[in-house]
């Protein structure tokens, strides 16, 4: 091999397999970002295969392939599913109208044939949620996008033959003009909304400009201090130009005011304590006299003796509460299968067995029994009579227990007939009936 042949097959050299990395395969000339070749290279490539590429997406896109795509969508088929029919990229169909006219035109006719006359078209909905591909939503689309890059112009329809409403006028094409909106919107409002509206830009090209033009987005900032600037002289100016609001004075009571109210609570107090005494609740007290709970408060808080007189009466009628109380246990109905459940639990507990043996000889859930627990305040009460024969039982821990099961049960069973549970309940007639009550529904 001779010394030219030898350079020539070194690395790195021209006509070498392995050329070295960032170097151009065909000289030695740095490649282009990106690529294999450098720029001169790179260009005489892709004019070599210009014509091949050319050649492949005809072969690819016939004109047989074009006719049956323009009768799926003039049948009413979306763009988008015909497309995947009949294996054909949708930027194809749109990049074949570029250089072609008549397809530009008879693409858009079809479109207009089959589109859904029931929707709205020319609006973003159309587009993005019915993926209708008509001229009209992809014009709406475009405004709404902004362009690709900057400076391209909007697209302009193609086709004279097709009859499609026209476009609000947007100013597109100046970008020099919407920069400048944009910055004078931020100087008077702090905000670009109003100017990227009048000119159809959105926000994401606003992004795009601010990155890609560092002078723009300084001219952006500058705005933006100006109009804070001036925003807080201004709110400085009106917070010293307010006047200070006037403080509402409380209004003060007199001695005589303040005797005449304290004689009346007095007298409501008369008029309740009588009651009280007489074993009724302070809550069915106050219905009775037609008090409110804040006339109350005001009784206790205004006259200085109501507290403890109010004591002494609801300790002289606890043994009336406990006797009406007994005798409502007495008048519970016999035939509601929840009494009779209750009941029977009432009469195992009393009797010394478990509390789950108790709940099945009663024909209910342990469940149940805790949701009675809780929202009856009868039943609370006559079990708690006889907790103290059972000192082996920690039966608030127990009921905790069961409120903590209750939030992942699916349900609650409710107890079974009256019979059925006496018939399982292993306790005779006479310890069931020692317990009964009415339960509060």
């Amino acid at each position: 091999m001779s010394a030219t042949e030898a350079r020539r097959t070194e690395r790195g050299t021209a006509g070498s397999p392995n050329p070295a990395k960032g170097s151009c395969r065909e000289c030695r000339q740095p490649s282009a970002p990106g690529h294999t070749r450098c720029r001169r290279h790179l260009d005489l490539h892709r004019r070599r295969t210009r014509e091949g590429r050319k050649r492949k997406r005809a072969e690819n896109f016939t004109a047989d392939t074009r006719e049956a795509l323009l009768g799926l969508l003039r049948a009413g088929q979306p763009l988008v599913s015909a497309c995947a029919d009949l294996d054909v990229p949708v930027a194809r169909v749109h990049a074949a109208g570029h250089g072609d006219v008549r397809w530009s035109a008879d693409l858009d006719a079809a479109l207009m044939e089959g589109r859904n006359p029931a929707i709205r078209h020319g609006t973003t909905y159309a587009y993005k949620v019915k993926g209708c591909r008509c001229p009209e939503c992809r014009r709406v689309k475009y405004r709404e996008r902004g362009p690709r890059r900057k400076g391209s112009p909007p697209p302009q329809p193609t086709s004279t033959t097709v009859a499609s409403a026209p476009a609000p006028e947007v100013n597109l094409g100046g970008f020099l003009d919407v920069r400048d909106a944009v910055v004078a919107a931020y100087l008077a409002e702090g905000s670009p909304d109003r100017a990227l509206s009048l000119h159809g830009a959105t926000t994401a090209w606003l992004k795009r400009e601010r990155r890609s033009d560092v002078a723009f987005a300084r001219r952006i900032d500058q705005a933006k201090e100006a109009w804070a600037t001036r925003r807080g002289k201004e709110r400085a100016a009106v917070a010293t130009v307010k006047a200070p609001k006037p403080r509402k004075e409380r209004a003060t009571e007199s001695e005589p005011e303040r005797a005449a109210q304290v004689t009346g609570l007095r007298a409501d107090l008369e008029r309740l304590l009588p009651l009280v005494r007489q074993g009724t609740t302070l809550r069915d007290a106050r219905r009775q006299l037609q008090f409110s709970a804040h006339r109350l408060e005001k009784i206790r808080r205004r006259v200085p003796e109501a507290e403890q007189q109010l004591r002494d009466a609801y300790m002289a009628g606890a043994g009336v509460r406990k006797a009406r109380t007994a005798e409502r246990l007495k008048q519970a109905l016999d035939g509601e299968p929840e009494a009779q459940a209750t009941r029977l639990f009432v009469a195992g507990l009393a009797a010394g067995r478990p509390l789950v043996e108790a709940c099945r000889g009663a024909g209910t859930t342990p469940m149940w029994i805790q949701q009675r627990y809780l929202r009856n305040t009868e039943f609370k009460g006559v079990v708690d009579a006889v907790l103290p024969l059972r000192p082996d039982l920690d039966f608030s821990a127990w009921i905790e227990a069961q409120r903590r099961l209750d939030g992942i049960s699916p349900r609650r069973p409710r107890p079974r007939s009256a019979e059925a549970a006496v018939a399982r309940s292993p306790l005779d007639a006479t310890d069931a009936a020692a317990g009964g009550f009415r339960p509060e529904h």
